[in-house]
């Protein structure tokens, strides 16, 4: 293992061409894009945490392209690819605030393509959907993962402060800001209960989601 890349605006543009000219993602109107490596959070169900231990000494862990080099990136795929929908694959989409100011304004004059990323619901303020909504946001993801606070803390180490009531009125901005919302709870979390999640249907309803999805644990060594 080598040092982390701190800055990684030093990365050549990445090569798709051998990729989208031999399948069929060439031709899809949507496009996936990364503007940051890592993530600050320590979910335990995440790959980040044995990633981060691996590179422990060897640099910072979470790190982000700078505004003008994601735009770059796009418009270079844009130039030969058809582009309609961008999905932000980050693990968090813009941990600072200050990153999405220079991003959102760069993004709606440069690029205006709509595009779906990954939030954290204590990460939302009306300053950064306002920021979003300039730059064409068409729908965030939300992993809440469990409506069990103290599984949320206790279990999954999720690090989010917001209790239920909370994560529905935060859901609510998100709604009433016009941005699409899809949030995801996991199935079978060691020490739940079927009420559980029930009450995650509840709080979908009730924080007027757009689209609520499950998936269900898998364990692993």
């Amino acid at each position: 293992l080598r040092p982390l890349i701190a800055n990684l605006d030093e990365l050549p543009m990445p090569d798709r061409d051998m990729m989208f000219e031999k399948t069929e993602l060439g031709a899809s109107p949507l496009k996936i894009f990364m503007t940051h490596r890592g993530c600050p959070f320590k979910c335990t169900y995440c790959y980040n945490n044995p990633l981060n231990e691996m590179q422990k000494g060897l640099g910072k862990t979470s790190r982000g392209f700078s505004p003008q080099r994601v735009i770059d990136e796009i418009k270079a795929v844009q130039a030969k690819w058809p582009l309609t929908f961008i999905k932000f694959q980050d693990d968090l989409f813009s941990p600072k605030t200050s990153w999405l100011r220079e991003f959102a304004s760069l993004y709606a004059n440069q690029v205006g393509i709509p595009f779906n990323t990954l939030e954290r619901l204590d990460l939302v303020t009306e300053e950064r959907l306002d920021l979003l909504n300039l730059a064409g946001c068409r729908s965030l993801t939300f992993a809440i993962d469990s409506a069990n606070e103290r599984i949320r803390k206790e279990i999954l180490k999720r690090g989010m402060t917001l209790n239920n009531e909370e994560i529905e009125s935060r859901l609510r901005m998100v709604h009433d800001s016009g941005i699409n919302s899809m949030i995801n709870f996991i199935l079978g979390v060691p020490t739940s209960s079927v009420q559980d999640e029930l009450d995650a249907v509840e709080i979908s309803v009730a924080g007027k989601a757009s689209l609520a999805i499950t998936s269900t644990l898998v364990p692993y060594p």
